[in-house]
């Protein structure tokens, strides 16, 4: 197990702001989250820990993320001063990757409300990072973006539900293995 988080780290950690751009287009916009892996991580592993309590409850974390993110996506798009700070911002998106693998790591030790701001807050921060890069303020961009985290997190939902009857195994593998590659890559842009 140890050689598979080290191999996928060292595969992937360069790859992190490789993705291309969201393009003029809402396809384009849908297709970027997917595309770049530390925004797919992030967004999988958010949609798994929704397992981790009852649908009711759980379904609060995603809803938390795509609430900060839309408000970041939108205020993002109008800013322009803030372009010099995209590496740095890029850095705090791979920063949660490694929280979320802290946080899963202390098996709900934290409690739901602190869990919610904090997966609003990185909502806040993956829209920001996505809404810098938009070539303006368009609402069909910006609900490609949206759209596009919606069906990441719904997807780790059901990846986690239907993967194994010990989901936390499983999730607790992934999360690690994200939270590894995120380390990685957050260490080469520093």
């Amino acid at each position: 197990m140890k050689k598979i988080i080290i191999a996928a780290g060292l595969l992937f950690s360069g790859l992190s702001f490789a993705h291309p751009g969201h393009g003029e287009s809402f396809v384009g916009a849908l297709m970027h989250p997917i595309l770049g892996w530390d925004h797919l991580l992030t967004m999988l592993v958010i949609g798994m820990m929704v397992n981790s309590y009852t649908f009711k409850k759980g379904i609060l974390l995603p809803i938390a993320f795509v609430v900060g993110f839309t408000i970041a996506a939108v205020v993002g798009a109008n800013l322009t001063d803030l372009n010099n700070s995209v590496n740095l911002i890029n850095q705090a998106t791979l920063m949660t990757l490694v929280v979320l693998a802290v946080l899963n790591g202390l098996n709900k030790t934290v409690s739901f409300q602190v869990l919610l701001a904090i997966l609003g807050g990185f909502g806040l921060i993956h829209g920001l990072a996505h809404g810098l890069e938009l070539p303006s303020n368009q609402p069909t961009i910006i609900s490609g973006l949206i759209i596009s985290t919606i069906l990441i997190h719904s997807s780790g939902f059901v990846l986690c539900k239907f993967t194994s009857r010990k989901f936390g195994q499983f999730m607790r593998y992934f999360t690690l293995i994200s939270g590894f590659i995120g380390a990685v890559a957050l260490i080469q842009t520093i």
